[in-house]
């Protein structure tokens, strides 16, 4: 059998892999427009700090690899047009004129996701006005930066505050504009959202929450440039650079007519990620992912890790149908110069818009026993419902790493799991990682309580 992926970032290269691990008798091909593959675009605030990142590791894979693999990769190809029902897909080299035809058994769409631009970015402004998407634009911001002192981001969110905050820690002057009233207030509450503002705000970002961007235009002669937003007045303030962040859109300008999409533009999947036309799939940042708190809802989330998910699981049922994306809770994390927020499930906002019930239980406690001596606190909000229980949400801040907590409770969310399931689970104690009763456990039950005292 013969796949076709249209794309080889995060979800092509990850879908490709998976065939040949599962399946290696089967032929794969990639077609991807760009001379690079599975660039990793969270990376790019690395590049801008004092990591020391070797500009070399910041790809998934390379084709070479692939290669070795038994894939075959076509960069710098464009892909013209889809032929559906024959299977057939028609592409060229870039910089030729020469179309050519390939046929395949199955189709996996995973052509990720652009950069929405408010404006449009003449050839003047490319060394003053950057994006944070692709390879391409890393090497642009990272070749200009050191020669930038006033800089504005546009966009608070994950990869806007990122940006700003290695900005801010490496003695750039940062304004952090975002259309929002609160920060990042898709993913956090309301005083996560304040706490993940007031560490911007100590590392020195001005923040400017409900501007939404207009456009962006060069002072008279000179090479700074200022902004302009929509019911607002400029603050008036000249940058050498902006960074643009504002946030992605679906790349499905080749399917649109031909699939059936959501709302926003992603292709719409079924348990599968088989899309409406049967043997052609779709994974990453082109396709829906369903909610998981609220079953059969579809979400359109850009996030890495659901890509690389959905990429794995669109891989194997290219072949044989045998493992359902169960949905995404949107697990992600940040991280400060002192301290770590994580997250997962859904938020007080999202309960109440969506008809939710809910109930919310916070605790702050160390993360492990008292006699060592930096011993460090972690601070969470839990949400659940008063109905039976059910895990719907958590939050966490602390300096110590709480990922791996964030992923805990993402896998009980997608697991139907209670307060009590989590209460009373068999976790280890160790003085070296935790207290005796630990901090899922500590949550969890105090949590667990409050519902048994409802239920009367």
């Amino acid at each position: 059998m013969k796949v076709g992926i249209i794309g080889g970032m995060h979800a092509g290269v990850q879908a490709a892999l998976s065939i040949k691990n599962t399946f290696p008798e089967h032929e794969v091909v990639i077609f991807e427009r760009n001379e690079k593959i599975a660039f990793i675009s969270a990376s790019i605030s690395f590049m801008l700090g004092s990591e020391n990142v070797d500009e070399n590791e910041v790809f998934l894979a390379t084709s070479e690899q692939l290669t070795r693999l038994g894939i075959n990769v076509l960069t710098e190809t464009e892909v013209d047009r889809i032929e559906f029902e024959s299977k057939q897909v028609d592409y060229h080299k870039i910089g030729t004129k020469t179309e050519k035809s390939m046929q395949f058994d199955r189709l996996i769409l995973a052509m990720g996701s652009g950069a929405i631009s408010p404006f449009i970015r003449t050839d003047e402004m490319m060394e003053h006005v950057f994006f944070v998407k692709t390879w391409q634009d890393a090497q642009q911001i990272t070749e200009n930066i050191a020669d930038f002192t006033n800089i504005a981001v546009i966009g608070g969110g994950y990869s806007g505050l990122e940006i700003a905050n290695e900005l801010a820690v490496n003695h750039k002057s940062v304004d952090l504009f975002d259309r929002q009233k609160h920060i990042l207030e898709k993913y956090y509450s309301l005083n996560f959202s304040e706490r993940i503002a007031n560490q911007l705000t100590k590392n020195g970002i001005n923040i400017h929450n409900g501007y939404e961007l207009k456009d962006i235009h060069y002072c008279g002669d000179s090479d700074k440039m200022m902004v302009d937003f929509s019911d607002r007045p400029s603050n008036g303030k000249k940058y050498d650079a902006i960074i643009m962040a504002v946030g992605t859109f679906p790349n499905t300008q080749l399917v649109d007519d031909l699939l059936e999409v959501s709302d926003d533009g992603a292709i719409l999947v079924d348990e599968y990620l088989e899309t409406s036309v049967t043997n052609v799939f779709a994974a990453g940042d082109v396709a829906t992912k369903s909610d998981v708190v609220k079953q059969g809802a579809d979400n359109y989330a850009p996030f890495a890790s659901s890509a690389i998910r959905q990429g794995t699981i669109a891989g194997i049922n290219s072949i044989k149908k045998q493992v359902k994306f169960t949905g995404s809770s949107l697990t992600s994390a940040l991280h400060f110069t002192d301290t770590n927020f994580s997250r997962t499930g859904i938020t007080e906002r999202y309960a109440e818009k969506n008809g939710i019930e809910f109930m919310k239980t916070s605790l702050s406690q160390k993360y492990r026993v008292d006699f060592l001596d930096d011993n460090l606190v972690i601070d969470a909000e839990l949400l659940w419902s008063p109905v039976d229980g059910k895990i719907l949400g958590i939050s966490f801040q602390s300096a110590n790493d709480v990922t791996s907590l964030a992923n805990l409770v993402s896998f009980a969310i997608e697991k139907r799991q209670t307060v009590g399931d989590l209460a009373f689970a068999d976790f280890l104690f160790h003085p070296l990682y935790n207290t005796p009763e630990n901090f899922i456990v500590a949550i969890a039950k105090a949590a667990w309580t409050e519902f048994t005292q409802l239920q009367g």
